[in-house]
C-alpha cells in the first residue's frame, strides 16, 4: 500500500505532519491569509482502481487518503490553532482505541 506523503498542498492548503502512529495522524493545516488548524485524521485506505478523466486513463494503487467529507467527524476531525492540546489529545484518544480494537 502507497502511503500518503506529507507535507501535501490540495487546493492551496498547505498539510504538515506533526506526528503520526500508524493511521492516525495530526496535521497542521495552513493557507496563507487563512488562520492555520490542525487535523486529527484516521487514514483511509482506498483499493487500486483506474478511471477515465478529461479522456485519459488514470491509473491509482492502493493508497492512504483522506475521510471523504461524508465521514468528517469519524474519521476526520477539526480543531482551531488555540487548541492544538485538545487535538493532541483527539490523537491519543484514537490511537489508544485503535489499539484496544486490535487487541481483541
Amino acid at each position: 500500500m502507497k502511503t500518503l506523503e506529507f507535507p501535501f498542498t490540495k487546493k492551496s492548503w498547505t498539510h504538515e505532519l506533526i506526528k503520526r502512529e500508524g493511521p492516525v495522524v495530526l496535521v497542521r493545516r495552513h493557507k496563507q491569509g487563512h488562520m492555520a488548524h490542525f487535523e486529527v485524521i484516521l487514514l483511509r485506505e482506498r483499493l487500486e482502481e483506474t478511471f477515465q478523466r478529461a479522456g485519459r486513463e488514470i491509473h491509482m494503487p492502493y493508497r492512504e487518503v483522506y475521510p471523504s467529507s461524508e465521514d468528517w467527524g469519524t474519521y476526520g476531525f477539526t480543531f482551531p490553532s488555540a487548541e492544538r492540546e485538545k487535538a493532541e489529545k483527539k490523537f491519543d484518544k484514537l490511537c489508544t482505541r485503535r489499539l484496544g480494537s486490535a487487541e481483541k
